[in-house]
């Protein structure tokens, strides 16, 4: 099994997979580069506003910008879930509200429905690839970080090593976006990859048109959440 080693929502698929006796790659694919935002001047944003922190990469982006430590105890926050709460509390926030299992399969509470939001995230996402709906007229998206595919090698020698000489891989992506590094960084591995490659996805969702015609198979959880993933890693034969 393969994994995005930078991507901390992982780790509760890699334990489960390990105590299933799986061997657990990981892969770098990608380059994050903080940017430093400026906050807009529209008079009461941090008294009125909800700041949607839609991963841990955003919460670290978060505590780097130069505006965080003025307001840090003001800010109210929202999450999608555990491990993005757990960022942001080690960072001195309180969240507001955390979804169970992803923003998509949860509806925010009548009270925080009407709130102007501030979602900070990634510059290299559009409208349609946020996990929350912003509203034109209201809401503000902010991107502090870009994630970008890297360019070079995204597993280190003992790892493609690895990869080469299995018959078989399983792939696990939790986004589109990881979907695409794994397809771009097998890619160049041409006649070496494992000739059995298993993908195993959390959404089938596209922002992507994926071309790699190299699955021999595919499998996603349904519905699309986190505790429909690990129910879906327990139940395929590894």
């Amino acid at each position: 099994m393969c994994t995005d080693g930078q991507d901390l929502t992982s780790r509760p698929y890699a334990a489960l997979l390990q105590q299933r006796g799986c061997r657990v790659l990981s892969a770098d694919l990608f380059v994050d580069s903080v940017i430093e935002a400026s906050l807009p001047d529209t008079g009461r944003l941090l008294e009125e506003a909800l700041f949607v922190i839609p991963s841990p990469r955003a919460a670290a982006a978060l505590s780097q910008q130069p505006w965080f430590s003025a307001v840090r105890s003001s800010l109210r926050a929202i999450t999608p879930g555990e491990e993005t709460s757990r960022c942001i509390q080690d960072l001195g926030i309180k969240p507001l509200w955390s979804a169970n299992g992803g923003f998509r399969r949860a509806t925010l509470p009548d009270e925080l429905q009407t709130m102007p939001k501030v979602y900070l995230g990634n510059r290299a996402l559009g409208p349609t690839d946020l996990s929350v709906e912003l509203e034109p007229t209201r809401d503000l998206f902010l991107p502090i970080y870009h994630r970008s595919l890297r360019a070079l090698t995204s597993w280190t020698p003992a790892t493609a090593r690895e990869i080469t000489q299995a018959p078989a891989l399983s792939v696990l992506a939790l986004s589109p976006s990881q979907r695409q590094g794994f397809e771009s960084a097998l890619g160049k591995l041409g006649s070496k990859r494992p000739g059995q490659l298993r993908l195993i996805g959390l959404t089938e969702r596209r922002r992507t048109q994926f071309s790699a015609k190299f699955w021999t198979e595919m499998a996603f959880a349904e519905p699309s959440n986190r505790l429909s993933l690990l129910e879906l890693l327990k139940s395929l034969a590894f």
